[in-house]
């Protein structure tokens, strides 16, 4: 299970990473509110849209199904790192149940990988 702390612990630091240092400054709102906002003022309003709006709960949600029922293990760390992002990016309810299901997936992945080993 430690190869996977490398893509969830990258996934909290970037999601971290956005919500204070883009989305929850002041400061930032009130430069992009101006008329000339700059650029990356558009990448902002995309990460607020993509948690307002429910995207992010909607991917963590599709991934942790689609982990369950496949078995996969790309769409279990899918849904671990959109999991954790959304716990940190304010859609915890969703980001809880696919961080869940997604380490259930691994957990009976690596537990049946051991199995077959020895």
């Amino acid at each position: 299970m430690l190869r996977w702390a490398v893509p969830i612990g990258t996934s909290f630091g970037l999601a971290y990473a956005l919500r204070f240092g883009l989305i929850e400054p002041a400061a930032l709102a009130h430069v992009c509110g101006a008329a000339a906002a700059p650029w990356w003022c558009g990448l902002r309003g995309a990460v607020i849209v993509a948690f307002a709006s429910g995207g992010l709960a909607l991917a963590a949600l599709a991934s942790a199904g689609a982990a369950t029922l496949l078995r996969a293990r790309g769409w279990a760390l899918a849904a671990v790192c959109l999991g954790v992002a959304g716990l940190v990016l304010f859609s915890y309810e969703a980001g809880a149940v696919a961080l869940l299901a997604g380490l259930l997936v691994l957990a009976r992945d690596e537990h049946a990988r051991r199995q077959q080993t020895g």
